[in-house]
């Protein structure tokens, strides 16, 4: 049970962190982000702007070519990628040492504060 419970902790601070991270994105932008990045990915391919129908009308919408859009899609899915990568990392560092704690002292005394990105 303390370890469940210390593991739940561990992992609550990581759902704080991601969403700190995503904050001021609405539920509606996060759902589109799937798309985003298949068209930008196609689009990357073949250059073509019907292989990237969304993007290519947000770009004309925002006045700026597909190309600069999938760039800035690609430059702001690496950000999130890296800091993703790094909190669900040290979030399942510390769940992997917890698990291995046998006492409950052990687990009761095990500070999970260390090794996470400034968000």
């Amino acid at each position: 049970d303390a370890q469940a419970f210390k593991s739940n902790e561990v992992s609550l601070l990581a759902k704080a962190l991601r969403d700190k991270v995503i904050k001021a994105v609405s539920p509606g932008e996060m759902a589109s982000w799937p798309i985003k990045l298949a068209e930008a990915a196609r689009f990357a391919v073949t250059g073509l702007d019907s292989d990237a129908l969304m993007l290519t009308a947000e770009a004309t919408a925002r006045g700026i070519s597909t190309a600069a859009l999938v760039a800035k899609v690609g430059s702001n899915a690496t950000v999130f990628a890296a800091l993703e990568a790094e909190i669900g990392g040290v979030d399942g560092r510390h769940r992997d040492a917890i698990k291995a704690l046998i006492t409950f002292e052990s687990v009761s005394a095990y500070d999970f504060s260390a090794g996470w990105p400034e968000v």
